[in-house]
Order: C-alpha cells, then structure tokens, then sequence
C-alpha cells in the first residue's frame, strides 16, 4: 500500500484534512479526473476544452487553472488548509493565491456555506470570515505576512499608465514589452510566463 491510499489507512491527520468540508467541493466527474492532483496556477492561452465551463488544464506542465469566478474560493481553502493543517505553501503560490483572493472577493454563497460548515465541524474558514481584515484577526503560529493581503478588501483591477492589467494578457506572445512581462509576472502573479522559476519573465523579451 503506498501514496494516498497508505496516508488513508495510517495518517490520521490526513484522513482528517481530506474529509474537510472546507475541503470539499461537487464536481463535474470529467474535469475533476483531467484535473487529478496537479497544482493550482495559470495556464497559458485558453486550454478549455469543457464546454461552459471556462476551466483550464495543461497536463504537460500538471497545472489547472480555476475560472475567474472562484479563484478566490480556491486561494482561501488553500489558505486554511496551510492555517489549520500546517501544509506548506510556497512562496510562489502563496502570492498567487493572494492575488486570486484579492481579485475574487467571497460572495454571499461562500459566507453562507462557510457558516453552515462551522455549525458542523466546529471551525468556520477565517480567511472568509475574516476577509475584511476585522481587527480580532490573529495570524496563528504557522501562518506568515501574507494574510494581511488576503484578507484586504478586493480593489478594482489594477491599471497602470502604461495600460497594462490583469484582465486578459497571460503568454509571452502577446506581451507588448518586458515591462509588461514583468506587470503580469508580479502584479497579476502570472508564474506561467516565468518557465525556469528565476524571476525573469518571457526570456526573449527580457534578455
């Protein structure tokens, strides 16, 4: 017995977080299969290959990309599930689920199936209760700075006077210069365009 299966039988903790109904979200069966185990991030161009669903998946690099509408919803059960479970996030997605969050504020649905859970389980996902920053917010020991980001009030989408944003540009090709690379690579946490992880984005225009 090796992988999941093993930490399912012998890790209680992990029984614990996988049985989370933060945790837990319906699926369509097809997307959630393509999807299995990869990482959240951004894909480049537009993989959408399930109808309505604007769902992005890119199995050539395991990276899966939620719609616009609930980037947020993901970046907080992300978030909780490092706050309470103290599974690590890298400094990379940790950024990227910030802005996610910042981007996608919770809706009513969210505050509403956050409050049904906490009657059940016993725990409500502060990273929504919380969002608005109120001042009972205490980070717990095994959360860092980041959280003052998330639980900011979302801000309109970010222009600059250049033009740039975040709305639409994710590939290098259609990037107009290096210092739009370099908007999407840190304000819109566009990791895709950074294929070696160095900081650089798109190498051909940031040589």
């Amino acid at each position: 017995m090796t992988g999941r299966q093993c930490c399912e039988a012998k890790d209680p903790v992990f029984e614990t977080a996988h049985n989370d109904l933060h945790n837990l979200f319906p699926a369509i069966g097809e997307v959630n299969g393509d999807r299995s185990n990869f990482n959240w991030g951004m894909v480049e161009g537009n993989k959408r290959e399930y109808g309505a669903c604007p769902m992005e998946i890119d199995e050539s690099i395991r990276r899966a990309e939620p719609p616009n509408a609930v980037k947020g919803d993901v970046a907080r059960v992300m978030f909780y599930m490092e706050d309470t479970y103290g599974f690590r996030l890298s400094d990379q997605d940790r950024k990227l689920f910030s802005v996610w969050s910042k981007q996608d504020a919770p809706d009513a649905w969210e505050i509403e199936r956050n409050q049904r859970i906490a009657k059940i389980q016993g725990k409500d996902n502060r990273f929504i209760s919380q969002y608005a920053g109120a001042a009972s917010a205490t980070p717990s020991s095994n959360t860092k700075p980041a959280e003052d980001i998330v639980n900011a009030k979302p801000s309109s989408t970010k222009i600059t006077k250049q033009g740039f944003s975040c709305d639409t540009k994710k590939t290098c090709s259609q990037m107009s210069s290096c210092e739009e690379a370099k908007f999407q690579l840190k304000s819109c946490a566009n990791t895709g365009i950074d294929g070696d992880g160095d900081g650089v984005p798109c190498a051909k225009l940031c040589k």
